[in-house]
């Protein structure tokens, strides 16, 4: 897919998504949850390009929260690299170390519930959470909660428009493979970081992406946007 293709077509997404929030008073406020993964490192730099497409209107700020977990070895310098990069685009970042508590919950459960609480602290008075889910995660999200029993609402998967809270929640990605998304990220030369813990496969979201979709694509190869 050609590389202004995927720009135009994030572009149109943005102008769908942003056009279902209503916030005032101009400009918009829009937070990116930024975590130097690939897929984030992405959205940033077509968010800027966006609002700087847009600036002679002032329709939009644009900021980013970066949250670390403190469950790398890595994680310090995976903040100092997101803070460098927004020091690049000139835009401001929040950067907040939080704790991850278990307690009868896994893992990756707990480190949503700990990232939502300071996005939903960010976003406070008028900010917009923008994250970048894709295509690929949307998958896994069905199939984790296919097998978590939901029903026909929950199968919805993730929303391009959605709510959490008071706080309005935007994935304008959910369209774009990661496929695509690496293609644009590399063409691009912006530099991200891997996640090591993405290979343990003892994360069911982790062991679907490594274990059981290669293999269901292997079979149905349009699986993804089917």
């Amino acid at each position: 897919m050609p590389m202004t293709t995927i720009k135009n077509a994030c572009f149109e997404e943005l102008d769908l998504v942003l056009g279902q929030v209503q916030t005032a008073p101009l400009p918009q406020r829009l937070v990116v949850g930024y975590s130097g993964g690939l897929d984030s490192a992405v959205l940033i730099r077509l968010l800027v390009d966006y609002c700087h497409q847009s600036s002679p209107k002032k329709r939009y700020s644009l900021e980013a929260v970066h949250i670390n977990h403190q469950l790398s070895v890595n994680a310090d310098s995976w903040q100092a690299q997101c803070e460098a990069v927004c020091a690049q685009y000139d835009i401001p970042i929040t950067s907040r170390k939080v704790k991850v508590e278990v307690k009868g919950k896994g893992v990756e459960s707990a480190a949503r519930d700990a990232r939502y609480q300071v996005f939903q602290e960010v976003c406070a008075g008028g900010g917009v959470l923008l994250l970048a889910h894709h295509l690929n995660d949307q998958a896994e999200t069905f199939f984790i909660r296919l097998m978590r029993g939901s029903g026909t609402l929950g199968l919805g998967s993730m929303r391009g428009v959605g709510q959490y809270g008071e706080m309005p929640v935007l994935r304008p990605l959910l369209t774009m493979s990661r496929g695509a998304l690496e293609q644009f990220a590399q063409s691009e030369g912006l530099p991200w970081v891997d996640d090591e813990s993405n290979a343990d496969s003892k994360y069911d979201r982790n062991y679907l992406r490594n274990e059981v979709l290669p293999l269901l694509k292997d079979r149905w190869p349009s699986m993804l946007a089917s």
